[in-house]
């Protein structure tokens, strides 16, 4: 018969090495992660080391962005789900004539060959010059909108102090 002290050492060992594990993994995979990213900075071509190879177009994206961008990131933290782990950082990127800031983008990883390869991420889609002109476009929409009421505002406030003054005046 097996007592209650040995199954409570059972469990906290089970505790103890799952979290060794998950810590371990995490860290394996925010090491290729970073890999990634540090091939990226120097334009290098061993980024391609570090996604799947049966994904055209993320890596058509590292072609298109190798010789013109750098990331500095933090990661936020490391989901699993299925095997297939999202990391989740915050940006900041620049290239050529522009760069953005505080941006979240997602990475998708799952271990092929023994070694953690990027499958997806929104990283390229979030960089993409057209949305950041339709990000500057948004927001200069929001202050030409803040103009156009604080304008607005004005002369109404003008027209209604004209036209007390005018009945005091024909009082």
């Amino acid at each position: 018969m097996i007592s209650l002290k040995k199954i409570l050492i059972l469990f906290i060992i089970f505790f103890i090495t799952s979290n060794v594990y998950a810590d371990y993994n995490d860290q394996k995979i925010a090491n290729s992660f970073d890999q990634f990213i540090t091939c990226i900075n120097t334009n290098d071509k061993c980024a391609y080391d570090y996604i799947d190879d049966s994904n055209k177009e993320l890596y058509d994206n590292i072609t298109h962005y190798l010789n013109s961008l750098h990331i500095d990131y933090e990661i936020k933290n490391i989901k699993e789900n299925n095997n297939t782990y999202k990391i989740k950082a915050n940006i900041a990127a620049s290239g050529t004539n522009w760069s953005i800031k505080g941006i979240n983008v997602y990475f998708d990883l799952k271990e092929i060959d023994n070694s953690y390869k990027i499958i997806n991420t929104t990283l390229f889609e979030n960089i993409n010059p057209k949305k950041i002109l339709a990000l500057i476009f948004k927001i200069l929409i929001f202050i030409a909108f803040i103009a156009f009421a604080y304008i607005l505002t004005v002369v109404i406030v003008v027209i209604y102090a004209s036209k007390k003054k005018k009945q005091k005046e024909n009082v």
